[in-house]
């Protein structure tokens, strides 16, 4: 895996500095998951995938304060919700065992309540979360079982995004006719 650039992450960290409160404005607009989600999508596309490196930059504190304290969600969110929060921030710290747990407990949350919206973005991330491990059937079935939710709620974002993830799994694994496929799909349902 290439390493960071670290000409690219100081400009950055002097860029998020006090960008705390840009943080909570989000978090009170999108919600916990939501800010989350941002935030980890944020970092990823900087290639900020190490997350040893992400807590050395100065200006990143307050991402690390929010992996650190995201099961404090605001009153309001179900546990199903903070779970899926815990998850995610764990996926983002690498710790793969803690994320697995955490969304197999907000599955069974979401499923409680027949919360198909919730067990879609749960499937979404256990799908991402097994292609990184190379779990290639596992993360197939989770995105195939989050597609299958997100068609029923029509999500059309929720299915782009898994028919990426779809995507790419397939082209890691050199099946670049199903990768365009999948790639295909998603471009059209983000338009």
């Amino acid at each position: 895996m290439p390493e960071s650039d670290p000409t690219l992450l100081d400009g950055l960290s002097k860029r998020l500095e006090g960008e705390e409160a840009g943080f909570r404005r989000m978090r009170q607009r999108y919600g916990t998951l939501g800010a989350v989600s941002i935030v980890v999508l944020f970092a990823l596309g900087l290639g900020w995938w190490n997350w040893e490196e992400i807590k050395k930059r100065p200006g990143a504190g307050w991402i690390v304060t929010l992996v650190q304290s995201v099961s404090h969600s605001p009153a309001g969110e179900s546990e199903a919700d903070k779970k899926l929060a815990q998850a995610t921030a764990a996926y983002m710290a690498d710790q793969n065992d803690t994320a697995r747990a955490a969304y197999g407990e907000a599955l069974r949350l979401y499923k409680q309540v027949d919360d198909r919206l919730g067990q879609a973005d749960v499937q979404s991330g256990l799908g991402h979360l097994e292609s990184q491990l190379g779990r290639n059937d596992a993360a197939r079935a989770a995105y195939g079982e989050a597609l299958t939710l997100y068609k029923q709620v029509d999500d059309r974002l929720g299915q782009a995004n898994v028919q990426r993830g779809l995507g790419d799994l397939e082209s890691q694994l050199g099946r670049n006719d199903a990768a365009r496929a999948a790639y295909g799909e998603a471009l059209t349902l983000y338009k």
